[in-house]
């Protein structure tokens, strides 16, 4: 059963049944001036937008949006004004973004040791053979730590 039969049939809201004889579901929403006067008439005795959409053969968010259009009060609620006449805010300025904070420069701390540059042949097995030099290069020499 539909919302707007049950608010008919006084299921949901206080109306009394058979006041209003139940128009047949149109397919478009056409508005005419009688249609306006009808809902005008309707809403001024109270009525809620579910009965007076059975009664004119529309949907209730049809009835609805008619009504905030034209500012009628519908079932007690005050129309809000439409949805064009609300002023808009104004776009705000946009906030300045703090300044970093200053943070004193750190010398870069050296955490390897100074390489012994010793040549390929003087390598043991477990030493650093990072290499150094363009053209004749020489190795880091350390021992290697963890393995």
């Amino acid at each position: 059963m539909r919302a707007g039969r049950k608010a008919l049939e006084g299921e949901r809201m206080n109306y009394q049944p058979g006041a209003i004889e139940p128009a047949p579901k149109r397919c478009r929403n056409e508005w005419s001036h009688e249609m306006d006067a009808t809902l005008t008439v309707l809403a001024g005795e109270g009525l809620s937008g579910g009965a007076i959409a059975c009664a004119l053969g529309m949907t209730r968010n049809a009835i609805i949006g008619r009504a905030r259009r034209m500012g009628i009060t519908l079932h007690g609620r005050p129309a809000v004004g439409g949805w064009k006449t609300r002023p808009r805010p104004l776009p705000s300025a946009p906030r300045p973004k703090p300044a970093p904070k200053a943070v004193a420069p750190v010398a870069p701390v050296s955490v390897a040791p100074e390489p012994l540059l010793k040549p390929l042949w003087e390598l043991e097995p477990t030493d650093c053979k990072w290499p150094y030099g363009e053209e004749n290069y020489r190795f880091c020499g350390h021992a290697r730590h963890g393995r």
